[in-house]
């Protein structure tokens, strides 16, 4: 795993308040010792662990208002074991890319805007074979504008 986070006010004073984030996540996974019958000589990874994963935030924090943009991706993994390598259920990749916006109006109120989704990522499901779609789903982008009041200050 490695992983970058820095303020980017060392380039040039006009860059205070924005900042990067990334995060790159290498996994390899081997299950042992399996005992499904017929599957024992298997080389399997272990379930819901993708190989690769990928987080990245351009931000912009200010007195009043922080911004955000962040890119998530993660790589297909395998997600249910079948009785043969055939009815193996995988999760497909996945690509995220969304926004988020706060202002503060005081110390008790923030306005708010959040964007998810922008990429109208599927949720996909594949059997054994990325080519054999088992399930495909699209939920849209979301928005989200509200008002936030902190009764505690």
């Amino acid at each position: 795993e490695v992983a970058f986070q820095r303020q980017l006010d060392f380039i040039a004073p006009a860059l205070k308040g924005l900042g990067i984030y990334t995060n790159y996540t290498y996994t390899q996974s081997q299950v042992t010792d399996f005992n499904f019958e017929g599957r024992e000589n298997d080389e399997l990874s272990l379930p819901g662990s993708p190989q690769h994963t990928l987080n990245a935030s351009l931000s912009y924090d200010a007195k009043k208002f922080t911004t955000r943009l962040s890119f998530n991706y993660a790589s297909d993994f395998i997600e249910e074991v079948g009785s043969e390598s055939f009815n193996d259920r995988y999760y497909d990749e996945v690509t995220y890319l969304d926004f988020n916006f706060n202002y503060s109006i005081n110390d008790q109120w923030v306005v708010y805007f959040n964007a998810n989704n922008l990429l109208n990522q599927q949720l996909r499901f594949f059997q054994g074979a990325s080519n054999r779609t088992m399930q495909d789903e699209y939920y849209g982008r979301t928005f989200n504008l509200g008002v936030k009041l902190d009764i505690t200050k």
